[in-house]
């Protein structure tokens, strides 16, 4: 017994016409999609995450969207390695000292606290032990040590997804119906 399966009618021209319009027009639309998740999240990093002081725009500038290779797929985030604390929040702990040095001042933003141009000493308070430098009579306090710092959650990568997503599956939505485009198909 034998079975004989057949397509008719324009069918074999519509999946030929399929096949070489849906990967260029789908990556056309997934990179849409990622330039707009990245300027939506750029936006996000602006308001959203500089609630102390003000920020360097470092993580800003490093947001990129990129092709997955051999994938229909694009990747979109950042190269930093500390920029996923502010996407879920945490606790950060000291890895190679027994406390951590915050920061208080621009100077002390601007060197660290272990290649500080001028000596610093630690006072330790009622509450929390300092990095200071004697500036004559006065004491500059420079960093602030602490055990732990907890980050509060200030997500920027899915607050901008789920603004653009409307839009990215309209987009996909659109380039499907092109793709199987009922008009000159058969052409």
């Amino acid at each position: 017994m034998n079975l004989t399966m057949k397509l008719t009618g324009d069918a074999v021209r519509r999946i030929d016409r399929a096949g070489k319009l849906a990967r260029s027009s789908i990556m056309t639309a997934l990179r849409k999609g990622a330039a707009r998740v990245v300027r939506e999240a750029k936006i996000n990093v602006r308001q959203g995450l500089h609630k102390t002081q003000p920020g360097t725009g470092a993580l800003s500038r490093s947001l990129t969207m990129q092709e997955v290779s051999g994938d229909l797929a694009m990747r979109v985030g950042t190269g930093m390695i500390y920029a996923r604390i502010h996407e879920y929040g945490g606790v950060i702990r000291p890895v190679r000292a027994r406390m951590l040095a915050v920061p208080i001042t621009p100077e002390a933003r601007k060197h660290g606290p272990r290649k500080f141009p001028r000596p610093l000493f630690v006072v330790k308070g009622p509450k929390r032990a300092v990095l200071a430098e004697q500036d004559g009579d006065q004491m500059q306090v420079h960093y602030v040590l602490m055990s732990s710092v907890t980050m509060p959650a200030r997500p920027y990568l899915r607050p901008a997804l789920a603004a653009v997503r409307p839009w990215i599956l309209n987009d996909l939505r659109d380039v499907v119906g092109y793709i199987f485009d009922q008009g000159d198909a058969a052409k």
